[in-house]
């Protein structure tokens, strides 16, 4: 059913992709700003119909995603200094585990470490990019090239294949384990731990998920 439901969605984001960028162009007036747009609009589109449980998706469904989006970040922007972080409200995209473990199956196989947590920080948490690169000790063109390869891998690798039965390695299993904790905790120093390997996966596990579910090694045994 699930497999059935994100097949559908994919279908109508398919049919008014190119209507939906040609929108979030309208609105930004720049190609660079239209395609962080274009990307947000597509992951709250996602979340909100997935947990809504929607069963019709228009061309006004995304496009009015899009004006919303870009609406609440012209607000956040003008309201919030840009040496903080804007996280308001960015992991109610992620309220329920069984979401986030959903999305970020495809999200971690298809995306390197760095990626995955420079794309949260950017597309999900609306971190400024040079919050980011400072955080993840990278330069600013650094960031800027890691969230393009990002985006390009969830482009070509994620959208379309959400239904795909993903198969992880252990160390993937942990990463989407300690995703959700972030996410549904807002846990943005756990994403940077993760995206600068300061300490293994295994050791932030440990640290973070000891009184959870075991590791995936402990349940092989």
């Amino acid at each position: 059913m699930t497999s059935n439901r994100t097949a559908d969605f994919q279908k109508a984001w398919d049919k008014y992709a190119q209507s939906t960028k040609n929108h979030c162009l309208a609105l930004t007036k720049n190609r660079w700003e239209a395609e962080d747009l274009y990307h947000d609009t597509w992951l709250k589109a996602w979340s909100h119909w997935h947990k809504a449980g929607l069963t019709r998706l228009t061309n006004a469904y995304f496009t009015t995603i899009a004006k919303h989006t870009f609406i609440d970040r012209c607000r956040k922007t003008k309201r919030q200094p840009s040496q903080k972080p804007l996280v308001e409200g960015s992991a109610a995209m992620f309220n329920a585990g069984s979401d986030i473990d959903y999305l970020l199956k495809p999200l971690v196989s298809s995306l390197t470490v760095k990626q995955l947590g420079m794309f949260l920080l950017a597309d999900v948490y609306k971190w400024p990019l040079k919050d980011i690169a400072q955080a993840c000790q990278q330069s600013l063109g650094s960031v800027k090239a890691t969230l393009f390869r990002a985006r390009q891998n969830v482009s070509k690798h994620v959208r379309g294949h959400l239904e795909k039965d993903w198969q992880l390695a252990d160390e993937q299993a942990l990463h989407v384990q300690l995703l959700v904790k972030a996410l549904t905790e807002e846990n943005t120093a756990l994403i940077v731990q993760l995206v600068n390997e300061t300490v293994p996966a295994s050791v932030l596990y440990s640290k973070h998920m000891k009184m959870q579910t075991p590791a995936p090694q402990a349940l092989a045994a």
